[in-house]
């Protein structure tokens, strides 16, 4: 079992890049532009974060029992998009 890892092997031993766990793939002129999972789960989080608004905003669910819930998916936005950013950076 290669556990997965022939690809990016082989990508290293060609001088290659490489990309995996890839979402979304875009070709350009010259490059790609690659969405991974972890741009996927920043994209969910935000979504979630505008539903929550919106049952709070409808008056669906009183704001004091989705405060703790709406912070937390703000905290891990900023986690996921640190992680992103210097992931990008490393590239």
């Amino acid at each position: 079992d290669d556990a997965n890892q022939t690809g990016q092997m082989l990508a290293a031993l060609l001088g290659w890049p490489q990309a995996t766990a890839c979402s979304k793939l875009e070709p350009g002129a010259g490059e790609a532009l690659i969405t991974r999972e972890i741009d996927g789960g920043l994209q969910e989080l935000e979504e979630t974060t505008y539903w929550l608004e919106l049952l709070v905003e409808s008056g669906i669910v009183s704001p004091k029992k989705l405060t703790s819930l709406q912070q937390e998916a703000q905290e891990l936005i900023a986690i996921l998009v640190t992680c992103s950013k210097n992931a990008k950076e490393k590239k």
